[in-house]
């Protein structure tokens, strides 16, 4: 069983990635990977294109 404690210390590492917007949200950790800077036609961003970014994934 995992507890509260174990999800706030994994949240902590990851939240230097993790962007929240309106509708979705992003695990922004390769830009290489990320689909909204691949629709933009950029691969060097340092945070995400939320209004690009795809809530199904």
């Amino acid at each position: 069983m995992v507890t509260a404690r174990q999800i706030e210390l994994l949240l902590k590492k990851k939240a230097s990635v993790l962007h929240l917007s309106a509708a979705n949200y992003c695990w922004f950790e390769d830009p290489a990977k990320a689909l909204c800077l691949k629709f933009a036609g950029t691969r060097s961003a340092a945070a995400p294109l939320t209004g690009l970014c795809n809530s199904l994934h």
